[in-house]
């Protein structure tokens, strides 16, 4: 392995971004198109691919981090009970003595503090740790994710990207023999097909663009995917030229948590498109 290889392989390690470290080891390369590709290149010598092996290897040994240890903590958040660490007796409610607590359930607990009425216990979101378990194990089949590398390719947007306007092949060669060898039927009409495909559903496909990737979440819709009761009012408040949050709560009569919670839900179901580029979800639409 040449001393640039092993500069690409130790940046690599850091984040395991590709592109950032092939152009910190080869920095007269500017374009992250270029860099990304010879990136992939690198990865898959033999020499290069081993040494990156190794080095990860070493570092689960080092740390002693394993995909078991990660999902045991999951599981202690994720299946701990209010009432392994308060109980209300007469009244009042009285917390478990952190002694008398197991490991799993001192792994649930996210802080503990004294405020203006009293100690306060928080737990981990058990929620989102039940969501995780799901997907690591695959039992949730409500959606397809693909991941693309490489990001839009130069000179196309994401309005032409979504509607299937103009078809630009990354790599016309492998294109031309895989058409050739019947494993892609024709060029261009995979983002047309899918929208075709989901017209009569309110579930829509999801894109997210960076700079070096695309994600499209596929819902999968058996029968038209059903919404809890809270999930329909809220859609059914809303209409299709879009509403703010705050405005969506007023018109039902749910809470902010309530309703942000019900939003985000909708929008991982393909219900709801958000608009901007904010953090909080201000502006909504139907998808």
């Amino acid at each position: 392995m040449t001393e640039k290889q092993k500069i690409f392989a130790d940046e690599y390690l850091i984040d395991l971004n590709a592109t950032r470290a092939y152009k910190v080891a080869y920095p007269r390369v500017k374009n992250d198109e270029t860099a990304a590709a010879a990136a992939a290149r690198l990865l898959r010598n033999v020499k290069v691919a081993a040494y990156v092996e190794k080095r990860m290897q070493d570092r689960q040994k080092r740390t002693e981090i394993t995909q078991d240890m990660v999902l045991q903590e999951l599981a202690a958040i994720a299946f701990a009970n209010a009432t392994d660490f308060a109980q209300i007796v007469n009244g009042r409610v009285h917390l478990t003595n952190t002694a008398d607590l197991s490991d799993a359930q001192i792994k649930a607990i996210a802080g503990i503090k004294e405020g203006k009425f009293g100690i306060e216990l928080k737990l981990n979101d058990k929620e989102k740790a039940l969501e995780l378990l799901g997907r690591h194990l695959g039992m949730f089949k409500d959606r397809l994710e693909v991941f693309s590398p490489g990001g839009l390719p130069k000179g196309i947007t994401q309005e032409e990207y979504l509607n299937g306007q103009v078809s630009v092949l990354r790599n016309p060669i492998v294109a031309s023999v895989f058409f050739r060898l019947n494993i892609i039927e024709s060029f261009g009409t995979g983002v047309q097909r899918m929208n075709m495909a989901y017209a009569e559903s309110r579930a829509k496909p999801r894109h997210e663009f960076s700079t070096h990737a695309i994600k499209v979440v596929l819902p999968v819709v058996s029968g038209g995917e059903e919404l809890s009761e809270d999930e329909a009012m809220i859609y059914n408040s809303m209409n299709r030229l879009g509403k703010s949050s705050s405005q969506i709560a007023k018109a039902v009569g749910f809470g902010k948590n309530k309703t942000l919670k019900l939003l985000v839900a909708l929008e991982e179901k393909g219900y709801v498109t958000k608009l901007g580029n904010g953090r909080g979800i201000k502006d909504l639409i139907k998808s």
